[in-house]
């Protein structure tokens, strides 16, 4: 999902370019995590709260202009 994210990063739209970097930061952080270790965790835990704000943006601004809930993969119909 990373390498995936980053790719997409390559050609994402200035509209959402610093959203996207936030999102693949915390994808990044999160494919790090030691799911045994409270300090990891939280670090996951502490990047998804400050990035929820970016990563809301950037699925509005997908939706909106590409049909495609990037949470579910799924296409949308159009909103407009």
């Amino acid at each position: 999902m990373l390498d995936r994210y980053k790719r997409l990063g390559e050609v994402s739209p200035l509209a959402i370019q610093k959203d996207w970097e936030s999102l693949i930061e915390l994808l990044s952080v999160a494919s790090r995590v030691k799911a045994n270790d409270p300090e990891s965790v939280q670090a996951v835990v502490d990047m998804a709260y400050s990035t929820e704000k970016a990563a809301d943006a950037a699925a509005k601004w997908i939706v909106e202009t590409c049909g495609v809930d990037i949470s579910s993969g799924l296409n949308v119909a159009p909103t407009g």
